[in-house]
């Protein structure tokens, strides 16, 4: 590719090199110089850039050497010009009829290549794949060649790209490449049709490649479609890609942008001006997958419909402002409606919309991250846009008004940033209806910027409401002739209505007019609307306060129950209010004539624009009004205004919940050696437990008794349910407050003494400790219990848990298999037996145990042995064990059952022990087996006895039929099928499905066993019930089909998704990442700025801040399963981060920096020269097919050029950040460094 180097003069290098910072240079030549092509690149494209028609290119060859005869072949036949974006070849792949002009497979390439053609023509010929002479006898001579595509031959619209061959015919040798882009607009050659239905549609159709770098390109010209007046543009693709889709002119400035989240589709509207131009559509998507947007594909509608003012001589209307009007006022437009093109615009319908704008600026609130978003009950959609200029990254948050995070948005400005549009962040919340009662009130936006750049920034949030009550209109629906004919046009009117239910300021809206080919015309208006708003609490229309109190109080005068209620007028109008109107008095559900007394003061009686009142209720609790009785008391307030919007009234609910209740509170719990454990379970132990009891209105109670019995304890093991004592409570020893030594009350806590009794069978663990309380001094009996420290019961506790069904029938030639796990949730390691009791009906043996608990085999049973870990069970809870009895049976003339007993014996205390159900029949004389009665823990079992992979014993089973992924949400259930094939000429007895890979209990498989006869199959069903606090992760299940005689296994996943819960404290977790990341960011600055050391935590951020990164693209996703991942390994490196920047330290001075620099350059210019001189390369280049990339990599010169210049500019970098002297002191917090 590079010219012959060893004859260059050095001022020819040096002015390379002065060159690489202003224009590459364009000059192809062959390996020896032979001759040189004047084009490196060429573009084929609507515009006429070195020719006089468009989609032509000129190519000059020209000679460096004296050759005679020469002939150039250029390889047009053999190029390697292929679509960039994997546009489909072939009419069938298209969906719509052939355009006007025709479009077929055979005029893009021949036969099943992808290949577009491209012709060569000089000044006497064109041709595509012959030879060209070049003249010249004793000499070369330059020959001028036009490059062109013959737009009549159509192909798929996209960019099309690859290499162009220039050979000498004599010596192949000798080469030139040339690169190829070559952009096909959407037009009638390949895609649009003029007339039929279809007329005005197009389409585009490709693949976005995996972590795609550029983004696609569709170029269409309106001229296409006579008089067009408006441009629709829908994207529809497959998977789960985020992909956004823009619209910009043919000089690259934005017009319109289409992005949402977990989606997959986008559509915009844009209503073109008069001139016919060039446009280009541009979408982008960045993701892990391939985003196949082939089916169905992109598609382009042109309209000719044109919307004036009737009765304002033509005017259009296409931006009706109403300017500033109140509710209930009217204001009407007459419009004429006609279609202005050749196409005939049938069956048009009318639609429309309305939103409530609110918006936020740094600007306007400087410093403010957060804003108030006020949503009425009637919002049917919420679409909150943040937008800026310049390098800043923002985060974008909604909040509900409970607190609670609804969504985010970050790093969608990236796709953005792509395609030539400013950055945008935006976060939809679309009801199935509307938001509710539940979600009205105040919302909150927040805004996090994640660089340390300053704010700059506007939020736009929409309000989507109903737009019925708003706008009228008489249209209906019609057809519109093409321009030229009858019934082109007709007129119509619409009102704009300002409905009661509206919030104060922007309001826009639309009437969109749509053909039944999807032709789209907008009529938009604007309107700006004055009225006051009615907010009480931070809500519309209705709210209540709940107060709960105990019984047997008196609360009046200064004990009197007061709260506030706040009235906002959030509006940019004076409200006015009516008389208040109330209950009189709040009344028991049960009983009416039991009842509470309020009163109110400070109501106004108008509150200002943007002001805000505040009313004052006291509540009278009077015993003998409500004769100390329990439950709840109700009343109202019901607030009138004349002008308040979007609710005239508010309806406030007041409730008092009177109860007995207590909040009982475990402070802890110790032993007289003041620790929490049980250390000698044989031995009775007195333990104190202390607490705290308040009333339910948050009054502490310091002067129970035990005389009445108020106290009572007793032990709970959460795992089993086992309870110390059995029934009743343990014995309490303390009983009054002033008896001594054994008080109470001391130190600001009751101090319980009860008596743990010993016994040698107790199970070890940990206990909850549960402490109750009662008073009975308040007219009824208050009670309530709590626990919070668990008490440490030093012992062996095994807990057995079957995993075959606890029910077998096996016949007596037969043998079955019980399989079980053993948890040990003691603090002590078991040292005895685990033993399955023996039968006249069946000889018992211990048959096999999972590899982690290889235990001793013993006859019946399994020994442990507690000085060898890989012979008994860890304590703790920190390992299960799987174990499998063998039951052989005993010959039988008759049926016989008897129940087996599995036990832990031998001094080891456990928890429980399992009862397996046996029955043995008489096979008369067959030769069938049987195997374990399994369900859906039965295959985990024997694949975890085997180990995994093991070797199928015989070909005897085939699963035809297994879900190979399962994907349920938490606390959801699902159920799949899985189908065994028996291959054997015998009948199968007892076969069971067994699923490992997650928890046994999750999963269930019913029937349990089956018989299967000689080659026919059998359906299990398999259900799959998750809880709600489940790992989200993809879980590898194998699913295990066996009987005595074989078994067969497959694989599968079960995928864990997040519920809504989960996903928002992912998302709460990762906005807090980001700010933690901020901040560090700061600090990390600043330590730089002042000379410190921070290489360490420079390596750590960049790895955290890709962990991020990823991490919110996984969210933008919906991807919350790696999203989790990776926030878990960001959390290591933000603490890993904040550990090097506490221990930077400063670096030492010194004034080398600039002499290294300048050694470096010199070196490298000594060794790009050199590099220059080196021999050039004699083998050709291997062409084929490739994808292409935008030039940059090139010839070598032009490398070096490239490679220089990047050189200079981080040396440049590095000189600017030569470090200062300077001796910082250091305090790393959390908020940041402290300088001094």
């Amino acid at each position: 590719m590079g010219g012959s180097r060893a004859g260059l003069p050095i001022f020819v290098i040096l002015m390379a090199i002065a060159l690489s910072f202003t224009v590459g240079a364009i000059l192809v030549a062959t390996p020896e110089a032979q001759f040189n092509v004047n084009q490196s690149t060429i573009y084929l494209n609507w515009t006429a850039v070195d020719t006089s028609s468009a989609y032509e290119a000129n190519i000059t060859i020209s000679g460096n050497q004296t050759m005679v005869g020469f002939r150039a072949a250029i390889q047009n036949q053999s190029h390697t010009i292929f679509p960039n974006y994997s546009q489909p070849i072939g009419s069938s792949d298209w969906t719509l009829p052939a355009a006007s002009s025709g479009y077929a497979a055979a005029n893009c390439g021949s036969g099943t290549t992808t290949r577009v053609p491209l012709r060569i023509k000089n000044a006497t010929s064109i041709t595509t794949n012959e030879t060209l002479n070049i003249t010249g006898t004793s000499s070369f001579s330059n020959e001028n060649l036009t490059l062109f595509f013959p737009t009549g031959r159509a192909c798929p619209p996209g960019r099309y790209f690859g290499i162009l061959n220039v050979t000498n015919a004599t010596n192949v040798t000798q080469y030139a490449n040339i690169t190829v882009i070559l952009d096909v607009p959407i037009d009638p050659s390949n895609t649009i049709s003029t007339n039929g239905a279809n007329a005005g549609q197009g389409q585009f159709r490709g693949i976005l490649d995996v972590n795609e770098t550029e983004d696609h390109r569709y170029y269409f010209n309106t001229s296409s479609i006579i008089n067009a007046t408006s441009v629709l543009v829908n994207l529809s693709w497959s998977g789960s890609s985020d992909v956004d889709l823009f619209l910009l002119d043919h000089n690259g400035v934005p017009l319109k942008r289409s992005v949402s989240h977990g989606s997959t589709t986008e559509s915009l509207v844009f209503l073109t001006p008069a001139v016919q131009k060039m446009y280009n559509i541009r979408l982008y998507g960045n993701s892990s997958a391939q985003t196949d947007y082939t089916s169905a594909g992109g598609f382009l509608v042109i309209g000719t419909l044109n919307a004036t003012n009737a009765t304002a001589s033509g005017e259009p209307l296409n931006s009706t402002d109403f300017r500033t009007v109140s509710p209930t006022s009217i204001s009407t437009v007459n419009v004429a409606l006609a279609n202005v093109g050749l196409v005939n615009q049938t069956n048009v319908v009318e639609t429309k919309e309305l939103s409530l704008i609110q918006r936020f600026s740094s600007a306007t609130a400087p410093g403010t991250k957060n804003f108030t978003l006020r949503v009425p009950d009637f919002v049917t959609k919420i679409d909150v846009r943040l937008n800026w200029n310049g390098s800043t990254n923002y985060t974008l948050t909604l909040v509900r008004p409970d607190g609670s995070l609804f969504g985010l948005s970050n790093n969608k400005s990236l796709i953005a940033n792509r395609t030539g549009f400013g950055p945008e962040e935006v976060v939809i919340f679309s009801p199935s209806v509307n938001v509710g009662h539940a979600l009205a009130g105040v919302w909150t936006i927040g805004v996090i910027n994640n660089t340390a750049g300053p704010d700059n920034y506007n939020v736009t949030a929409r309000l989507y409401v109903d737009a019925s009550p708003w706008l009228s209109s008489n249209y209906t629906t019609r057809s519109f002739n093409q321009t030229g004919m009858i019934n082109t046009s007709g007129n119509h009117q619409f009102n704009f209505t300002v409905a009661n239910a509206t919030l104060s300021g922007e309001v826009e809206g639309r009437l969109r007019y749509t053909s039944a080919a999807g032709a789209v015309l907008d009529v938009p208006f604007t309107a700006d609307i004055s009225t006051g708003e009615l907010m009480a609490n931070a809500t519309f229309n209705s709210s209540s306060v709940n107060v709960t109190d105990n019984i047997g109080f008196n609360r009046t005068n200064s004990t009197a129950i007061n709260f506030t209620i706040w009235l906002n007028n959030t509006g940019n109008d004076a409200i006015t209010f009516g008389n208040l109107v109330n209950s009189s008095n709040l009344t028991l559900s049960s009983d009416a004539t039991k009842h509470i007394l309020f009163n109110t003061t400070g109501m106004p009686s108008s509150i200002a624009a943007s002001s805000s009142a505040n009313v004052n209720v006291t509540l009278l609790i009077d015993t003998t009004k409500t004769s100390n009785s329990q439950g709840v008391y109700t009343g109202w307030l019901l607030f009138n205004t004349t002008n308040g919007r979007p609710y005239s009234t508010f309806n406030m609910t007041m409730r008092v919940n009177l109860t007995g209740g207590l909040n009982v509170f475990q402070r802890g719990v110790t032993n007289s050696s003041n620790n929490n454990a049980i250390a000698n379970v044989t031995n009775d132990t007195n333990i104190t437990v202390l607490a705290q009891v308040f009333y339910t209105n948050n009054t502490e109670v310091t002067d129970l008794t035990n005389v009445t019995g108020n106290f009572t304890v007793y032990l709970l093991e959460p795992n089993t349910s086992t309870r110390v004592p059995s029934t009743g409570t343990l014995t309490i020893n303390n009983r009054t407050l002033t008896q001594v030594p054994d008080l109470l009350y001391l130190n600001s806590k009751y101090q319980i003494n009860a008596t743990v009794p010993g016994s040698s069978t107790r199970p070890g663990g940990y206990y909850q400790v549960y402490v109750g309380a009662s008073d009975t001094r308040l007219g009824g009996t208050s009670t309530g219990n709590g626990t919070n420290a668990s008490l440490q019961v030093n012992n062996v506790g095994l807990f057995l848990a079957a995993v075959s069904s606890t029910t077998i029938s096996v016949a007596d030639s037969g043998v079955a298999s019980f399989n079980m796990t053993v948890r040990n949730l003691g603090t002590l390691k078991p040292a005895g037996f685990l033993n399955m009791s023996n039968t006249t009906i069946a000889t018992v043996t211990s048959n096999d145990s999972s590899s982690n608990c290889a235990v001793t085999t013993s006859s019946n049973g399994f020994q442990f042995t507690r000085t060898d870990d890989t012979k008994t069970i860890s304590p703790e809870d920190t390992e299960t064990c799987w174990f499998r009895f063998k039951i052989a049976p005993a010959n039988v003339t008759s049926t016989q059952t008897a129940t087996l007993t599995v036990s832990a014996t031998g001094g080891d205390a456990s928890y429980n022990s399992l009862s397996v159900g046996l029955t043995v029949t008489n096979a008369d004389g067959t030769t069938s087996s049987s195997s374990p009665a399994a369900g859906a823990g039965a295959g985990a079992a024997a694949g975890a006895g085997a180990g995994a992979g093991a070797t199928e014993a015989a070909k005897i089973f085939d699963i035809s039929s297994f879900p190979a992924n399962v994907e349920i949400v938490q606390g959801n259930s699902k159920s799949a099928s899985v189908v065994v094939k028996n291959l054997d000429n015998k009948t199968q007895t007892a076969v069971a499905l067994g699923v490992t890979g997650a928890t046994a209990s999750w999963i269930g498989v019913t029937p349990a066993t089956a018989t299967i006869l000689a080659f026919d199959n059998t359906t299990y069903t398999v259900t799959y019930t998750i809880p709600e606090d489940a790992e989200i992760k993809v879980y590898d299940l194998t699913y295990k089909a066996s009987n005595a005689n074989g078994d067969k296994s497959v694989t599968g996943k079960l995928t864990v998704q997040p519920t809504n819960k989960t996903k928002a404290l992912i998302d709460t977790k990762y906005a807090d990442a980001l700010q933690n990341l901020t901040a560090l960011k700061s600090t990390l600055d600043a330590l730089a700025k002042k000379n410190y050391d921070v290489a360490p935590a420079n390596t750590t951020y960049a790895e955290l801040n890709e962990k991020l990164a990823k991490a919110g693209e996984a969210i933008a996703k919906g991807d919350y399963i790696t999203a989790n991942a990776l926030l878990v390994e960001a959390d290591a490196l933000l603490a890993d981060l904040a550990t090097k920047l506490d221990a930077a330290v400063p670096l030492k001075k010194g004034g080398g920096a600039l002499t290294v620099v300048l050694g470096v350059v010199g070196l490298v210019v000594v060794g790009l020269v050199a590099y220059m001189f080196l021999p050039p390369r004699k083998e050709a280049y291997t062409v084929g097919a490739f994808k292409y990339n935008p030039p940059g990599g090139g010839a070598p010169l032009e490398r070096a050029k490239h490679r220089l210049k990047a050189l200079v500019q981080r040396l440049k970098e590095a000189v600017r950040r030569t470090p200062k002297p300077s001796t910082p002191k250091f305090d790393f917090t959390r908020r940041g460094p402290s300088w001094s």
